[in-house]
């Protein structure tokens, strides 16, 4: 089976948006972005509840201030979480990374290749090179709306575009499937 793609630059960025959102970084800095907002929140409580006692106020004041403190903290969770901000602060932070990458006005990618699968290895034939992969040395296969990316380590994965395999597309997400455990 041995199909020909054309990535655009629109495809090379969703798979980067993939590739981020999956990152060990990316879950970090978001448990970092909330933790932090944690502490802020704890500590100004605090402050609320140290200022009611100062001065004498009744200790139903500072306790209104933190319910809605955390009904703004909960609104904000609310958004921050939706899979659309999420996936449009991954765009922005792809996009500059994106523009630092582009040499001399060439992307850093083969905008045309060809995948050959058999039955215990793909070879992926770019413009300058060709990499021959055993099904056994991916590590991780990620299936998105647009693509499938077959990772075989922190530096090298592979797009499998769903509209240059046309019919096939099921018939090569389940091959894929049944080759890597």
């Amino acid at each position: 089976m041995k199909y020909d793609f054309t990535m655009t630059e629109e495809d090379y960025l969703k798979f980067n948006v993939e590739n981020y959102k999956n990152s060990h970084a990316y879950k970090v800095a978001n448990k970092i972005t909330y933790a932090s907002i944690a502490v802020i929140i704890a500590f100004v409580v605090a402050v609320f509840f140290c200022f009611s006692t100062k001065n004498s106020m009744p200790i139903y004041i500072p306790i209104i201030e933190t319910v809605f403190l955390l009904i703004f903290y909960g609104i904000y969770l609310f958004f921050a979480l939706r899979p659309k901000s999420r996936n449009k602060r991954a765009v922005r932070i792809c996009k500059r990374a994106l523009k630092m990458l582009e040499k001399d006005g060439e992307l850093p990618y083969s905008k045309h290749y060809t995948v050959e699968f058999s039955d215990d290895q793909y070879v992926e034939t770019t413009e300058n090179s060709v990499s021959h992969t055993k099904y056994s040395d991916i590590n991780k296969v990620i299936y998105a709306d647009d693509a499938m990316y077959l990772y075989v380590d922190a530096q090298r994965a592979s797009v499998i575009l769903y509209s240059c395999l046309g019919e096939d597309k099921q018939k090569i997400i389940d091959f894929i499937k049944k080759k890597v455990n």
